[in-house]
């Protein structure tokens, strides 16, 4: 059976290293997949079941500019050596840097691109190179078609071939009717999903304009941790008192807090993972034009696929505004709840999407061709401009800075 490899820039508690470990565990178990894994470590590597070898690379979670060229050079050829190893049939990556590197290192065997975030792309055009030359080969997937509309922003060539399957949900979807009276947000506090500092300011304006006896509970840890509190100080002493950092949680203890909200707020897989016990779930999103806003409510609309889509601005209002929306008397709880599960087991059926990817993964490894001159020559072409992109970057980085060396 095949041998896929894995490659993201770190391995800490994310959702990317949530979802590479249940995608490569249903294969393991369901198709007899062989699996592994490269990044550069973290303390989430102490989850990777003993049947995924893990394999460290330094430097792959780092932009290729800050590395010297022996550097750089080092990282392609250790990638190369490992996938080589390994025999390895599929590479799949991830994140801004790690396709770089994945790039200029493997040249054999088929590389697909799999865009879990839109972060990245603003000022980094290696990156819109890179995603070009993936989706020319049919290779790169995203997980909504909003995320084609939010990365076309960056682009000058709008990207145009490109394949949609969203993120499998691990917990079963069950309509959980009771809850408690509290506002639920979860997520890593990182510049990506930094909407959680709009939602305390529009949550304060909401508690203390209608009264409301809701709090907000913000799970979740990271490096601007210390900047989220501030704004929670910030605010008055009564709204304080009702906003609540209780930093990470996992497992049933998470899933307790989803099970017991009123109200969640957030994007992704936390978004997805609330909607699946029926909760009211107001979208956000990690496109810096509009972090301060919602975009919508889960299930509302009958259109599953334009759910998170940026192109309809009646959407698209403060968390405040959402806030009054859902507590007014004629918003129809049942109706979305309803509508939220269904769009659940539809949509994010573990079983149908794992099953999916399998088939990508066979129809790719049958079809790859690494040989063929029109391949040959397309990878030449673009790897003359990314090559050209850094060394420029590099040659400026010079000039401002006497003492940086490549």
């Amino acid at each position: 059976m095949p041998h896929i490899v894995y490659i993201c820039s770190r391995f800490i508690t994310g959702g990317t290293e949530k979802y590479i470990l249940n995608k490569a565990e249903w294969l393991v178990r369901n198709k007899g997949y062989k699996v592994s894994i490269i990044s550069s470590g973290g303390e989430y590597e102490s989850q990777i079941p003993s049947f995924i070898k893990h394999y460290k690379v330094q430097g792959i979670d780092e932009p290729p500019f800050i590395h010297r060229r022996k550097t750089r050079k080092q990282i392609y050829l250790e990638i190369n050596r490992i996938v080589s190893q390994l025999n390895a049939d599929i590479v799949e990556t991830y994140e801004v840097y790690p396709v770089f590197y994945v790039f200029k290192a493997v040249r054999n065997v088929p590389v697909i691109l799999n865009l879990l975030t839109e972060v990245g792309y603003h000022k980094n055009p290696i990156f819109r190179i890179l995603t070009q030359f993936y989706s020319v080969k049919d290779l790169f997937f995203v997980l909504t078609n909003s995320s084609i509309e939010i990365i076309n922003q960056t682009f000058l060539f709008k990207i145009k071939k490109y394949k949609v399957i969203p993120i499998p949900l691990e917990i079963k979807a069950e309509l959980i009717t009771s809850h408690k009276n509290y506002i639920l947000s979860v997520a890593r506090m990182s510049y990506d999903k930094m909407y959680v500092k709009s939602l305390i300011s529009d949550f304060s304006k909401f508690i203390l304009e209608t009264q409301s006896s809701l709090d907000l509970v913000l799970v979740g840890d990271g490096e601007l941790f210390s900047e989220v509190e501030k704004i929670v100080f910030l605010q008055n002493d009564f709204c304080q008192k009702r906003i609540h950092l209780i930093g990470k949680k996992y497992n049933d203890e998470l899933q307790d807090l989803f099970k017991n909200c009123k109200i969640f707020v957030g994007m992704g897989t936390s978004l997805l993972n609330a909607a699946a016990y029926g909760k009211i779930s107001i979208m956000a999103t990690n496109d810096p034009k509009y972090q301060e806003f919602g975009i919508g409510i889960f299930g509302e609309h009958e259109d599953n696929d334009s759910f998170g889509q940026m192109n309809n601005f009646s959407k698209i209002h403060s968390f405040e505004y959402y806030l009054n929306y859902i507590e007014n008397i004629d918003f129809q709880y049942n109706d979305i709840k309803e509508k939220s599960i269904e769009i659940i087991n539809k949509r994010y059926n573990k079983e149908i999407i794992n099953s999916n990817w399998h088939n990508e993964y066979s129809n790719t490894i049958k079809s790859h061709s690494s040989n063929s001159i029109l391949g040959c020559f397309m990878y030449i072409v673009f790897d003359f401009v990314v090559t050209l992109i850094l060394n420029t970057h590099i040659f400026w980085r010079r000039l401002k800075n006497k003492n940086y060396t490549d």
